[in-house]
């Protein structure tokens, strides 16, 4: 009896102990999820993080800066505005 499919699959690549070696998840599976990100390109060390805090920490200190200026300036502006209407009030009505 004839084969109706005559092509041939090709087999994986192993590593002679009969396991796939192309297959990257096979060894992570037994890992845990902390062993896994060991040297990761993606972990921060704790220097790193320090210094990403200080960044924020200096961003909103000048962001804070910046709006306390604004408010200040804003408080003149509705003080003199104030002082404005108490001289339209008195003077005109």
């Amino acid at each position: 009896m004839e084969r109706s499919n005559k092509t041939i699959r090709k087999g994986t690549k192993s590593n002679g102990s009969g396991k796939d070696i192309d297959n990257q998840a096979n060894g992570n599976r037994k890992k845990t999820e902390h062993q896994q990100f060991i040297g990761a390109a993606t972990s921060q060390t704790i220097s790193g993080i320090a210094k990403d805090m200080e960044q924020i920490t200096k961003g909103l200190q000048e962001n804070h800066e910046e709006m306390l200026i604004t408010l200040n300036k804003i408080t003149s502006d509705i003080n003199s505005i104030t002082e404005n209407i108490d001289d339209i009030r008195e003077n005109y009505l």
